[in-house]
């Protein structure tokens, strides 16, 4: 396949005992000061501990860069959120640290998307806003009253980086409350909400998992599909820039002037370049979205060992591949192969998946109709559950209950379903619906029980409305300004090799 992106995956690493040490003293090191929320406005407080003269870049949004430099929103969002969790702790000290530079990230993604749209509104604030809450800042304060020996103590570059910081913080403030206000709302609104949770239903359901798609149906998908499941173990040259260039390339690998290890490494932009090409093992399935036609890839596994293909042309550009061990066909008596095809099953062919599994629902709700819901049950040999009581609640609001079995789970993604909802809640007593189609199970539903919610539930709704609506706003907010497309996000590639090398 024609890997074009060399981002590494964040992965967890080997943990020898030296190397935990000396994650634990970096851990350490930056646990100091402060507390922050992600996209609200940040605490004008800030650090100016000791920190590093090292200037890493992340990434940018619109050309600007996403940088961490010792006193700058994104260094001081790092002291801050890694205070917080050092509240916690952890065994797992790469994982963490991964966790919180990662949220320093973005976190000052987002502050550099204010400041680029601030700078091009013409927002500002006036000197002597900044200086009121330079004199407020503790690293002056003595006895709560401002210090002008502190003041003077403190280097003057270390004065002119907090002085901008608190200036970029003000100004992202009166961002965000021009965005999103206050929580002033409508009692038409909290009005709504409390409707939709006066009335509480509670459901017998029986439920049919795609994971009991049988084994059988998985073999005979197989073996009507098993050209899909060859696979063959390839190098690979992937050239983004011409024909002429591809070729000249495969030209040298024919005729040897270099090794093909030497050339991918050169000349090929996939992620193999750095171990000279070596894809590995590779299954059909994997390598056929590359083309548009799969004439080329049958060529490429007819190849004997050490053949070289011709220039085939991508979706992405052009690719050369050596076979270094020839195609070979599935064995399908072997579980791990049926678990393959299975989890292929279940991304490319999942709709076959879903109508075996909607199908065993439909004939259960046509027998509960007849004999009952618990014989039909006993009939189909299916489990009867039971939901708790559950509110009208689209899309999961979250100070009002949403749909769960009596064992606390979530059903799936039914509080997303709109269908869910229009069938639950139109059914009559005792009445069975159609199926209905979830993430991962078709399930069919039996009403047992109605009630009126309490007054605690409606009133906990008219307080926590305000709050709620200025989470969703600002939620709505970050999305909008986290296009990709104004995103550069290269995050993952400079974390492991510049924090942890």
């Amino acid at each position: 396949m024609a890997r074009t992106d060399k981002t590494p995956k964040p992965e967890k690493k080997k943990d020898p005992a030296n190397k935990r040490t000396g994650l634990y003293i970096g851990s350490v090191i930056v646990f100091i000061l402060a507390t922050v929320t992600f996209i609200g406005a940040p605490a004008i407080g800030g650090s100016m501990g000791a920190g590093t003269s090292a200037r890493i870049r992340f990434g940018s949004y619109r050309g600007r860069p996403i940088e961490y430099i010792q006193g700058n929103f994104f260094e001081r969002q790092l002291r801050a959120i890694a205070e917080q969790q050092s509240q916690a702790g952890s065994e797992d000290l790469e994982s963490q640290l991964y966790w919180i530079w990662r949220q320093a990230f973005e976190s000052a993604a987002v502050h550099t998307a204010i400041m680029y749209y601030a700078e091009r509104g013409g927002m500002d604030v006036s000197d002597d806003r900044v200086d009121s809450e330079m004199a407020r800042h503790p690293a002056f304060l003595e006895n709560g009253r401002f210090s002008t020996e502190r003041y003077q103590t403190m280097p003057a570059a270390e004065r002119f980086s907090l002085r901008t910081y608190i200036e970029e913080v003000l100004i992202h403030q009166q961002f965000l409350e021009d965005m999103i206000g206050d929580d002033r709302h409508s009692s038409a609104e909290v009005g709504f909400l409390q409707d939709m949770a006066r009335t509480e239903r509670r459901f017998s359901f029986v439920s049919f998992s795609f994971d009991d798609y049988p084994d059988e149906a998985v073999l005979s998908y197989a073996e009507t599909n098993a050209d899909l499941f060859r696979r063959i173990n390839l190098s690979s040259i992937t050239i983004n820039t011409s024909r002429s260039d591809a070729e000249e390339v495969h030209r040298q690998a024919v005729a040897g002037v270099s090794s093909f290890e030497e050339l991918a490494r050169t000349h090929s932009a996939d992620i193999f370049s750095e171990q000279g090409g070596e894809m590995g093992w590779e299954y059909y399935y994997d390598l056929e979205p590359d083309f548009d036609s799969v004439t080329h890839l049958d060529e490429v596994f007819s190849l004997r060992a050490g053949e070289i293909s011709p220039v085939l042309q991508t979706r992405t550009g052009y690719v050369i591949y050596r076979v270094n061990e020839p195609a070979q066909t599935p064995d399908f008596e072997d579980s791990a192969t049926l678990r393959l095809v299975r989890d292929y099953m279940e991304t490319f062919a999942r709709g076959q998946i879903e109508d075996y599994a909607y199908d065993r629902a439909a004939a259960f709700a046509e027998s509960a109709r007849e004999i009952g819901f618990n014989a039909a049950a006993d009939q189909h040999g299916a489990r009867v559950e039971r939901t708790e009581f559950f509110p009208l609640n689209f899309q999961g609001v979250p100070f009002m209950e949403r749909p769960r079995a009596a064992e606390g789970a979530d059903l799936d993604n039914a509080a997303n379903l709109e269908s869910f909802f229009r069938t639950a809640f139109s059914l009559g007593e005792d009445e069975t619906s159609a199926p209905l189609v979830l993430r991962n199970r078709v399930m069919v539903l039996n009403l047992n029980d109605e009630r009126t919610a309490s007054a605690n539930t409606l009133d906990t709704i008219e307080m926590f409305f305000g709050n709620y609506l200025q989470n969703f706003q600002q939620q709505d907010l970050q999305r909008t300004l986290m296009s990709p497309d104004y995103l550069e996000d290269n995050f993952n590639e400079v974390f492991f090799n510049r924090i942890l090398g």
